[in-house]
């Protein structure tokens, strides 16, 4: 490790009051975990680290880096209406993770969000119209009147039709609770993106933490990061009840999992 990045990392760490100009400067580290833990922190500064995690969004920035800065965005809420445009750049990412990261954002930014979401309907890759759509539809009242049909889906042969029906279901939020059982059922699912999308979809409608909690703790020991890292995303609300849980994700072989627990964890204190 270079000295710089020692030195970035050491004041990440121990910086009571960081600056968020001095932060922002970290993301440019040759180090990804550097970075990571930049974007961390810039989440915790609340709306005066919106502009540095605007930059985290940027396509120079690593995969893990991005989907932890759209995270960030996520639970500072309307006042990270400043990064919508970069946004909605991450809803046409190849990587499932990044989308819907980006989606949960612009949903937690609400109204200001809606324009530009409004025009990403119009672009012809499904996968980025069905990730504003369901920003929209998290903005707006869900109709919950298709939840039959989509437990259907998730019962479907084919891993596809059961990720869409699994997306699609996060959209409809609480409204969804009664196919919970259905959807513990997917965190064990042969497929593992079907795995991380059940996960990623217990968060997303904010499932009980009594119901969900065995499947979830289950698949922070997944062998497959994407499914682990979706795993923390949905206990990071619970990380106060949930710390010994999310502590066992801080030595994960893969930074994002570690980077994204120490982040929920530190939110939780």
């Amino acid at each position: 490790m270079s000295e710089l990045s020692q030195s970035r990392l050491l004041y990440l760490a121990e910086a009571a009051q960081p600056d968020p100009d001095r932060v922002t400067a970290c993301l440019q580290d040759e180090l990804e975990p550097v970075r990571l833990l930049a974007v961390v922190v810039l989440g915790r500064l609340g709306p005066p680290g919106v502009p540095g995690l605007v930059q985290a969004l940027s396509k120079t920035q690593p995969v893990p880096v991005r989907a932890v800065a759209a995270s960030s965005l996520a639970a500072i809420g309307p006042d990270a209406a400043p990064a919508t445009a970069e946004l909605c750049r991450c809803l046409t990412a190849e990587e499932d993770n990044l989308r819907d990261a980006a989606s949960v954002a612009l949903s937690k930014i609400g109204a200001p969000a809606v324009p530009t979401l409004q025009r990403m309907l119009q672009f012809s890759n499904p996968l980025t119209v069905d990730a504003a759509r369901s920003a929209l539809n998290a903005i707006g009242p869900p109709d919950a009147s298709v939840l039959p049909n989509l437990e259907r889906d998730m019962a479907h042969p084919d891993p596809a039709t059961r990720k869409s029906a699994l997306k699609k279901t996060a959209e409809l939020r609480q409204s969804a609770h009664p196919a919970i059982p259905r959807i513990i059922g997917l965190t064990r699912d042969p497929d593992p993106e079907v795995r991380a999308d059940a996960c990623l979809t217990l968060g997303r409608i904010q499932a009980p933490l009594e119901q969900c909690r065995p499947a979830l703790t289950q698949a922070l020991a997944d062998p497959v990061p994407g499914v682990r890292l979706n795993a923390v995303i949905a206990l990071s609300p619970h990380g106060k009840t949930c710390g010994a849980q999310l502590e066992t994700c801080l030595a994960d072989p893969d930074p994002g999992v570690a980077a994204a627990a120490k982040g929920a964890l530190e939110l939780a204190h």
